[in-house]
């Protein structure tokens, strides 16, 4: 046993180390993050994904399952190694759009919604709050094993008060921890240098401590991995755990993929790899650093597990989470066990601390701010300094979080080892997967088809997982889980619709994210991909594409250059607003002042800077309020905005489906011939692909791109030519064009008000396959009604000839040419037309009596 008091002061001494390093780190950021370790601190602080689950859980697991703990470390190297690509792509989009989180990532990518942001928000919100209720009960079950007898009940909490309780403390530290550390300011890049520095030290930290215990226990307290091999083997029921039939089930390759998609989706690791990234070559050099990290930190996991299930055997007063805190308390080493328990606190707040500072960030940019831009209240002070506002929205986030976590962990965290926590929280996370894999590679897929198989996955998460975890705290009735909801078997949630899986975390997970799955690809066929939308998924598919914007075009806000940094200040603080538009000026080529007129590259800077604070959908939502249109108030301007939105949007989607369900291909060129909207048709037609095209395309460009792949379809001497002059470009014109592959196209161009012009293309190889087969056709009975001694013509109802033959046109004396046409009496002579008007007469009545019939 320990004095409390000490296991205290040691703890606080570490954290003021721990705020020494974040105040060099933001004081000295230019320096460090100049030198050649910035990126092994990157990667240093990717591992922050190693939390107490890894520094206790995971003996724990090797304790009670043997290689099931693998999964967890597994899933982040595949992803790393061989999914590198996945990183990157993501890295490249957050850097170019000034992603603030992974709520923001998905909002933007559909069309910058708010309301999918909003979404994405609650979700880790709600996933988020059984990882940190994790932390709680590491921290506070360390402590009272440090301060408790070895053999005593180690979880406290359910003693009555809550102000006996050593979690609850925890919960008022993490709390002033992560407001200090990362809710300090706002910043328009909302990178935290001294907190990723900090991050970085806490990872040494617990590796160091984890590999003495480790050593400790293999070479203090055994004779080296041998000796303890040797035990293992010569146990019946330690050998049976690490049997492969024992482990290798379906729970591990489910647990797999959720660590997979965890190093991407979790808020704290999307946080440091992507949005406090700053540098591509940080990555390249984690995508090794950081397994190695890993595996290193694995390194004494089984020999600490084997080791405290030989010293505790079945005692049951000893949780298996705490074998590393046991084993030095054991072997008399009480000083390791307080570094032990020094790395298990670094793993925790390293957690909580990277994780508030995400979530918060959420909740302020995707929940509140969207309903604060829409009220009088915050209209009014938009004219002071907004940041501040911004900054208590972030530390009340940050409080409620916490405080919910203690919640959960007091309610339901007492029943549940460390790693059945993490899983149910990984569960929740990974449902963000395929909507961020999707919106990096498929442009296809809509904020439609994103919010039902997000809505859908969360609610069957939370039928399936979490239910079953509130059954078991005792807060639902026991008998959901065996007769089902209203004694309704198939609604068991354990076994939905009767589909029986015995891993009840592999049944949960394929449901949930099996139908996220499905219904947002039926949801993104079945919805209409709008224009901002289809502009933002070419923005982060094509993202390594060269950006071919113009910078003079003229913005319609008609703001100054002044106003604009007006406005950012607002949010951002005077000092970073002006340092970031006095850098933006001078990368600016010529001379340009506060007075004039913004265009539309200082508005996108402006929008990009402000997504920084606020998040990519609320920063419109700004920079709209800044019309300067005094008619009508800002109130009055948002909901008439509103209701001509919806409007726009109805007619827009009406339009589009037209368009995408017609035969014909249809593209529209503005006035300076670049392509402003198209429909999937045209680019079929013009037989390139989806990739090969952008808005604002120029015409030249897309004609070089048809030629590259060898269509010939639009030829620029016809197409260009004739639209590129401003005489001709008034004119309509229509040509065919034969295709490599046989098809034959009809394009038509014509000209629209505003000096733009629209091309159809229509597939009309049916049509001209069929005027060719009548005209063989022709030519053969031509062939042989020629060669035969008989007269043949045929002649309409109006005795008009249609067809003769050259016997008759010899008897008549007549030229092909001029017969075609000609009337009967014409071709054959007034005397011989009144001798054969009798058999004529005949012949016509025999044709319309037929014709009757």
């Amino acid at each position: 046993m320990i004095q409390g008091g000490l296991i205290f002061i040691v703890a606080m001494t570490y954290i003021g180390l721990l705020f020494a390093i974040a105040h060099y780190g933001d004081k000295y950021a230019d320096k460090w993050r100049a030198s050649r370790l910035k990126p092994t601190v990157y990667a240093l602080s990717l591992a922050v994904y190693c939390t107490s689950w890894t520094f206790f859980g995971s003996v724990g697991s090797a304790a009670t399952g043997g290689w099931a703990f693998l999964p967890i470390y597994i899933g982040p190297i595949v992803v790393m190694v061989v999914g590198f690509g996945i990183m990157t792509k993501i890295a490249r989009v957050c850097h170019k759009q000034n992603i603030t989180s992974i709520a923001d990532f998905l909002g933007s990518r559909y069309g910058k919604s708010q309301s999918l942001a909003a979404l994405v928000a609650l979700i880790a919100v709600v996933g988020v709050l059984a990882y940190i209720s994790l932390q709680l009960k590491a921290v506070s079950m360390s402590f009272d094993v440090l301060i408790g007898d070895l053999g005593e009940q180690v979880v406290r909490h359910s003693e009555g008060h809550f102000s006996k309780d050593t979690a609850f403390y925890v919960t008022i530290l993490m709390a002033v921890f992560s407001i200090l550390f990362g809710v300090r300011y706002i910043h328009a890049s909302e990178h935290h240098d001294g907190l990723i520095l900090a991050v970085a030290f806490e990872s040494l930290i617990k590796l160091a401590a984890l590999l003495m215990v480790g050593f400790f226990v293999v070479y203090g307290m055994f004779d080296g991995f041998v000796d303890i091999n040797r035990r293992a083997l010569a146990d019946p029921d330690i050998r049976q755990m690490f049997i492969p039939d024992t482990w290798m089930t379906s729970n591990f390759f489910i647990a797999t993929m959720l660590a997979g998609f965890a190093i991407f989706c979790l808020p704290r690791q999307f946080h440091v790899t992507f949005v406090e990234n700053d540098d591509s070559r940080n990555l390249t050099s984690a995508r090794w650093l950081f397994p190695a990290y890993l595996i290193a930190i694995n390194i004494f996991v089984v020999p600490i597990a084997i080791a405290g299930l030989y010293m505790f055997g079945d005692d049951p007063t000893v949780n298996p989470d705490t074998f590393v805190l046991t084993l030095p308390l054991l072997g008399g080493q009480n000083w390791l066990a307080v570094v032990a328990f020094i790395g298990g606190l670094s793993a925790s707040t390293g957690m909580v601390i990277v994780s508030c500072v995400a979530v918060s960030t959420m909740v302020c940019n995707d929940l509140v701010m969207p309903l604060l831009l829409r009220s009088e209240r915050l209209q009014k002070r938009m004219s002071g300094d907004v940041s501040q506002v911004l900054l208590k929205i972030r530390r009340a986030a940050v409080i409620g979080l916490l405080f919910l976590a203690y919640g959960f962990y007091r309610f339901l965290a007492e029943n549940y080892a460390l790693a059945d926590i993490g899983m149910l929280s990984f569960a929740a996370m990974a449902q963000f997967g395929p909507a961020v894999l999707a919106a990096i590679y498929l442009k296809n897929i809509n904020r439609t088809g994103v919010r039902l198989g997000l809505m859908s996955g969360f609610v069957l998460w939370a039928y399936t997982l979490l239910i079953p975890a509130f059954v078991q705290g005792g807060l639902l009735p026991s008998s959901i889980l065996t007769d089902g909801p209203f004694g309704i078997g198939i609604l068991n949630p354990q076994a939905l619709l009767g589909v029986g899986i015995e891993d009840h975390l592999t049944h949960g997970v394929v449901w949930s994210l099996g139908m996220n799955f499905v219904l947002m690809f039926v949801g993104s066929a079945v919805g209409v991909q709008g224009v901002t939308q289809r502009r933002q998924a070419q923005v982060f598919v094509d993202v390594w594409r060269k950006d071919t914007k113009a910078r003079n075009d003229t913005w319609p806000g008609r703001v100054t250059l002044g106003d604009l940094e007006d406005l950012a200040a607002r949010f951002l603080g005077k000092h970073w607003a002006q340092r970031a538009f006095r850098n933006y000026l001078q990368a600016r080529e010529g001379t340009t002042k506060r007075s004039d007129i913004a265009d539309v590259d200082a508005a996108n800077f402006t929008e990009h800077l402000l997504s920084g604070a606020v998040g990519a959908a609320s920063s419109r939502v700004v920079m709209a309020l800044l019309l300067p249109d005094k008619a009508v108030s800002r109130r009055d301007a948002m909901e008439l905005l509103d209701e001509a939105s919806e409007a726009i949007k109805f007619n827009r989607d009406l339009l589009l489906n037209t368009l995408e369900n017609i035969s014909q291909g249809v593209g529209v060129f503005d006035q300076n011939l670049r392509l402003a909207t198209w429909n999937h048709r045209f680019i079929d037609l013009l037989g390139i692909s989806t990739s090969d095209i952008q808005v604002t395309l120029p015409l030249s460009e897309l004609v070089h791109i048809c030629r590259d792949n060898g269509n010939r379809a639009v030829d620029i001497d016809v197409l260009l030519g004739r639209n590129a002059a401003p005489q001709m470009r008034r004119l309509p014109h229509t040509y065919e064009r034969k295709r490599a592959d046989g098809m034959v196209l009809e394009v038509r161009t014509n000209p629209m008000p505003d000096g733009g012009f629209v091309a159809t293309i229509a597939d009309i190889t049916a049509r001209v396959r069929t005027e060719e087969a009548l005209r063989d056709s022709e030519r053969n009975i031509r062939i042989y009604t020629d060669n035969i001694p008989v007269m043949i013509a045929y002649a309409d109802k109006n005795q008009r000839l249609r067809f003769t033959n050259r016997p008759y046109e010899r008897m008549f004396g007549l030229r092909r040419v001029e017969a075609h046409g000609m009337s009967v009496r014409e071709a054959v002579g007034e005397e011989r037309y009144v001798h054969l008007a009798p058999m004529i007469d005949l012949v016509l009545q025999g044709y319309r009596q037929s014709f009757e019939i």
